[in-house]
C-alpha cells in the first residue's frame, strides 16, 4: 500500500493506481475526520446519531450556554438560574458520556485505518492481511509482494473523510484521505524520504466488523518533502 510503489516493479504487479476526486487542503493538526452519511440509511436515527459521532460541537454550544446564564446570574442575582446551569451541565455531561461510549461504524471505520497504518509502521505485513477482506486477492498480493520492499518509520493519516452506504449488501463505505509514510526503498530505487498519497479505500462490513476490499491512490502534495 506504500505510495512509492508506483515504480515499474509495482506497475507490474497491477497497482491500482486511478484519478481521484481532490480532497480538500490537508489537515496541518490531528486527525480530522468529516463524516457523510446516505440521506436514506441514516434518516430513521438522525435525529441522534449525530452527536453519537463527535459531541465537540455539543460541549462547546453547552460552555457558551453555561456562560451566558453564569452571566446572567450575576447580574440579576436569580438564584432560579442555578438550576439551569445545573440542568444544562448534566444534559451535557450526558451527551459526551453517550458519545464517547457509542461504538459507530465511523468509529470503527477509522479503528481499522489507524490500525492498518500502525501495521504499515511496523513493517507488519500479517497485521495488514488481517485487516483486508479474504475476498480482495489482488490488494492482498500487493500488500505481500510491495510492504518488504520498503523500510518505513512513520505513517500516518490526515484529513480522513469516510462515506457509509448501508444500502449495499452487505453494506459498505469510502474512505479518503491523506496517507504519509517516512521511510525508503529498501533497495534505494526511490530516493524519497517522506511520501504523501490521496488514497481512497473502499471498506465492506463483515459481521461485526469492517474490512478493507479495494483502494485507489495518487501522489498528494509534498512528495520527497522529508517533512509534514
Amino acid at each position: 500500500m506504500a505510495p512509492s510503489a508506483r515504480g515499474a516493479k509495482a506497475e507490474r504487479g497491477g497497482l491500482n493506481r486511478k484519478r481521484l476526486t481532490p480532497l480538500t487542503r490537508e489537515s496541518e493538526g490531528p486527525l480530522l475526520v468529516t463524516t457523510h452519511h446516505s440521506p436514506l440509511t441514516y434518516s430513521p436515527i438522525a435525529f441522534v446519531s449525530w452527536f453519537t459521532e463527535d459531541s465537540t460541537p455539543v460541549l462547546v454550544l453547552g460552555i457558551i450556554v453555561e456562560a451566558m446564564l453564569l452571566l446572567a446570574l450575576v447580574k440579576t442575582s436569580r438564584l432560579g438560574l442555578l438550576y439551569a446551569i445545573a440542568g444544562v451541565g448534566i444534559v451535557v455531561g450526558a451527551i459526551v458520556v453517550i458519545e464517547k461510549n457509542t461504538v459507530t461504524d465511523t468509529k470503527l471505520i477509522r479503528g481499522v485505518l489507524d490500525s492498518a497504518a500502525a501495521a504499515v509502521e511496523r513493517n507488519d505485513v500479517a497485521a495488514v492481511l488481517g485487516l483486508i477482506s479474504p475476498g480482495s486477492q489482488s490488494m492482498r498480493q500487493e500488500v505481500t509482494a510491495q510492504l518488504p520492499q520498503f523500510e518505513i518509520r512513520s505513517a500516518y493519516i490526515r484529513g480522513l473523510e469516510i462515506k457509509i452506504n448501508r444500502l449495499n449488501n452487505p453494506p459498505s463505505a469510502t474512505a479518503q484521505f491523506f496517507g504519509h509514510i517516512d521511510g525508503h526503498q529498501r533497495r534505494g530505487m526511490l530516493p524519497q524520504d517522506h511520501y504523501v498519497a490521496q488514497i481512497k479505500v473502499t471498506l465492506i462490513r463483515d459481521k461485526d466488523r469492517w474490512l478493507m476490499d479495494k483502494y485507489e491512490w495518487q501522489p498528494g502534495i509534498g512528495i520527497g518533502a522529508g517533512g509534514d
